[in-house]
C-alpha cells in the first residue's frame, strides 16, 4: 500500500484541492502556510503569463486596411474621378444632410496646400474645413455639395514656378487642374446642383488654385476666396466679374503678401470690388483666421453667377503698407 502522502499528492481527485489540503494530515502549520503563499504566487504568476500572451498577439495582429474612412461617421465620402485622360484624382465628397428633390444645391469646390498632397485621400480634409462644412449645424444652414479633390506628391493646382514674385499664367492648366474641372463639369450634370451657385476657395497652393480656377474659367464660377495665394494680374480683365475675397497675414513668409495685394489692386484696375483682408502681424498659417470670420458663409453663399454684379462687400481691412520689393529667386 502506498504511503498516505504519496497517495494524497497523486490521486486525480485531489489535483484541484487547496494546497494545505495535498499536505500530510500531520504536516506543520508553518508548512501549510507556505504552500499556500506559494500557490498564491504561482497563481499570480499564470495571471501575469496570460497578460502578456494577450499583448503579444494583438502585437502580431495584423494591421487594420488603411483606407480612407468613409460611412455614417465620416460625411466626407470618399471617391476617385478619372478623368478622360485616364488620370486619376481621389476626392472626398459632402452631401446634404437630406437633399429634396425640389431643390438645388450649390457647389463648393476646396483646394488644399502643399502640405496635403499625396493620395491617401483624406489629408486635404483639413480640420478648419471639417469643422467649418462638416458640422451638422453647418449643414443644416448651408446645405451643399461639396468636393475636396487631393493633388498628387509631384504635382500642383497650377503650372509653372507659381511660387515666384510673380508668374504668367502658362497656356494650358496642369494635370491635376484639369481634372479638377473636368470633376466639377461632371457634378454639374447632377440635376440636384446649381450651375449658378459653384464656389471655389483654397489655401496656400490651393490658394493659387483658386486665382487659377477663375482665371481658366470665369464663365463657371460665381465666387472666389483665395486664401495666401496669388495669380497672373494679367488675367485681372477676365475674372473681374467674378466676386472675390482674399485673406493674407501681412508677415506671409511663404507666399509673399504682395502676391494678394497685386491681384487685388489689378482687379481695382479692371473695374472690380473685390473683398481682401490682410491680418497684421499674422504669417502664413491664416486659414483658420480667414474660416472664422462671421460671414465667411453667408458671403459664399450669397453669390450667384446669373447676376454676376461688378460689385462686391466693401473690404473690411485695407493694406497697412505698401507692397515691399522681393528679392528674385
Amino acid at each position: 500500500m502506498q504511503p498516505l502522502e504519496s497517495r494524497s499528492r497523486c490521486h486525480p481527485k485531489t489535483l484541484g484541492k487547496a494546497s494545505s489540503e495535498l499536505l500530510p494530515w500531520n504536516a506543520p502549520a508553518e508548512a501549510q502556510t507556505l504552500a499556500s503563499k506559494n500557490l498564491h504566487i504561482l497563481l499570480r504568476f499564470l495571471v501575469v503569463i496570460a497578460a502578456l500572451a494577450t499583448l503579444l498577439e494583438s502585437s502580431f495582429a495584423q494591421p487594420a486596411a488603411t483606407q480612407p474612412t468613409t460611412g455614417p461617421s465620416d460625411p466626407f465620402e470618399a471617391d476617385v474621378f478619372v478623368a478622360e485622360s485616364g488620370f486619376k484624382l481621389p476626392y472626398r465628397l459632402l452631401k446634404p444632410i437630406a437633399p429634396k428633390p425640389d431643390v438645388r444645391y450649390p457647389l463648393v469646390l476646396f483646394l488644399h496646400g502643399s502640405g496635403e498632397c499625396g493620395d491617401d485621400n483624406s489629408k486635404q480634409v483639413i480640420g478648419n474645413v471639417r469643422k467649418l462644412f462638416g458640422r451638422d449645424e453647418s449643414r443644416q444652414m448651408f446645405p451643399c455639395y461639396m468636393i475636396l479633390p487631393q493633388c498628387p506628391a509631384e504635382g500642383s493646382w497650377t503650372n509653372g514656378k507659381y511660387w515666384t514674385r510673380d508668374h504668367a499664367q502658362p497656356a494650358e492648366p496642369s494635370k491635376p487642374a484639369a481634372a479638377v474641372l473636368a470633376l466639377v463639369e461632371s457634378m454639374l450634370r447632377n440635376p440636384a446642383i446649381d450651375s449658378d451657385r459653384v464656389y471655389v476657395f483654397g489655401n496656400s497652393m490651393g490658394g493659387y488654385g483658386t486665382w487659377e480656377m477663375i482665371s481658366r474659367r470665369p464663365d463657371l464660377f460665381a465666387a472666389a476666396m483665395p486664401i495666401c495665394g496669388g495669380g497672373d494680374e494679367a488675367q485681372a480683365v477676365k475674372i473681374a466679374n467674378v466676386p472675390t475675397w482674399a485673406f493674407h497675414g501681412e508677415l506671409d513668409e511663404s507666399v509673399p503678401v504682395a502676391r494678394s495685394r497685386d491681384m487685388i489692386k489689378a482687379l481695382k484696375d479692371a473695374g472690380a470690388k473685390p473683398r481682401y483682408n490682410e491680418y497684421p502681424g499674422v504669417g502664413h498659417k491664416v486659414w483658420s483666421k480667414a474660416m472664422s470670420e462671421g460671414d465667411f458663409l453667408p458671403w459664399m453663399f450669397a453669390q450667384k453667377r446669373s447676376a454676376r454684379p461688378l460689385t462686391s462687400t466693401r473690404p473690411t481691412t485695407t493694406p497697412t503698407t505698401k507692397p515691399s520689393p522681393i528679392p528674385p529667386n
